[in-house]
This record gives C-alpha cells, structure tokens and sequence, in this order.
C-alpha cells in the first residue's frame, strides 16, 4: 500500500500532476514487471494506493539512494523494463 498525505502534493503542483499520471498509468497497464494496481482511494487527508507486493521497493527510490550504478546493474534494468 502506497500512501500519501494530500497536504504535501498541494505545496509542488508537479507531485500532484506526477501522482495523478502515476494513478492513471498503472490503472491501464497490464505488465508482468510493473506492479498492479489493485485499488485506489482517498480520506480528506490523503491516497491510497493498494499496489501489488513487489519485494525491494521501488525502482525511483532505489535509484535516488544510490550514487553509483555498476554497468551490469544498469544492464540487467535495462533489460527488464525493455523485455515486453
């Protein structure tokens, strides 16, 4: 479950715009190596989204947290994303 506090989308105009495409994005995709998304729904103070399981995280965070990437490790991404 992704969650996200409305109060903090409404300061960047982007997160909200950025929220709102990942929303729409998920719910019309069928991927075996994009999560799915089971549901989504709102309280006066924040999002929810019931995401599937995907052990690690995400791929964003992951890339945010780390300052390097060895060659093979950018491969083998880039080879999961552009097997269809």
């Amino acid at each position: 479950m992704k969650v996200l506090r409305k109060a903090s989308l409404t300061v960047r105009a982007k997160d909200a715009e950025h929220t709102l495409s990942e929303r729409n994005i998920l719910s019309s995709l069928a991927h075996q190596f994009i999560v799915k998304l089971y549901y989504a729904f709102q309280t006066d103070h924040k999002l929810y989204l019931i995401l599937q399981f995907a052990q690690g995280g995400e791929l964003h965070s992951y890339i945010e947290k780390t300052t390097f990437c060895s060659e093979d490790t950018a491969k083998f991404y880039l080879a999961e994303i552009g097997i269809s």
